[in-house]
């Protein structure tokens, strides 16, 4: 069996390791800023459609 990512990070030299974690650590601090605005912008698309449901309904009424 081939080795882990983890194997292969550990033989390299320290600094290199440093690089690694330090660009895994900036690239999940991205995603997670990412998954935060689709949460925020799921929200913003769910109130503009209640929105133009209601005032559809209104229209409707006239």
């Amino acid at each position: 069996m081939g080795s882990s990512l983890n194997d292969v990070i550990a033989l390299l030299p320290g600094d290199q390791q440093e690089q690694i974690e330090a660009r895994h650590d900036g690239l999940r601090q991205e995603v997670e800023g990412l998954r935060e605005l689709r949460q925020i912008a799921g929200k913003a698309q769910d109130e503009v459609a209640t929105r133009i449901k209601h005032q559809t309904a209104v229209g409707l009424e006239d």
